[in-house]
């Protein structure tokens, strides 16, 4: 019975339909943000450690939804361009603090300038009912999310 009335389309569905629209969110805030040299993972790296002054990169990790090996690289690479201090814990001798540096800060703060305009152009078919569809959808994400 796929496809009548008591079954919507998968196309129709609410989860399929947030995911297109993830998707395509995604997509174009890799490419504004591509163009100041930044992947999503930096600039979430970056967003924590301003933040967060001295999060450790396990925490890091944990917040960026990667495996830790997997944000070595995020943060060296930051860290090769400036954009992020490393320093030792005083507590814990094999951990990392990571500190977000003024280059980063004013980096971070471009990105979020891009993803504030990204954020109108692409809700701008809503017109004055966008407010109220990022509350609905804060009010989802709180409810299912890990917010």
């Amino acid at each position: 019975m796929i496809g009548n009335e008591l079954t919507p389309p998968l196309r129709e569905t609410p989860g399929f339909l947030l995911s297109l629209v993830a998707e395509a969110a995604n997509r174009q805030f890799e490419a504004a943000i591509a163009t100041l040299g930044l992947t999503r993972y930096e600039v979430g790296a970056l967003e924590a450690a301003a933040a967060h002054p001295g999060i450790v990169q396990a925490r890091l990790a944990e917040t960026l939804g990667l495996f830790k090996p997997k944000v070595v690289p995020v943060v060296g690479g930051l860290v090769t361009r400036g954009l992020l201090h490393r320093s030792p814990h005083p507590q814990d001798r094999r951990a990392l603090r990571i500190h977000i540096t003024d280059p980063g800060a004013a980096l971070l703060g471009r990105a979020r300038a891009e993803g504030t305009a990204l954020a109108l152009r692409f809700l701008s078919p809503l017109g004055e009912e966008a407010d109220s569809f990022v509350a609905q959808l804060g009010r989802l994400a709180a409810v299912h999310g890990e917010m």
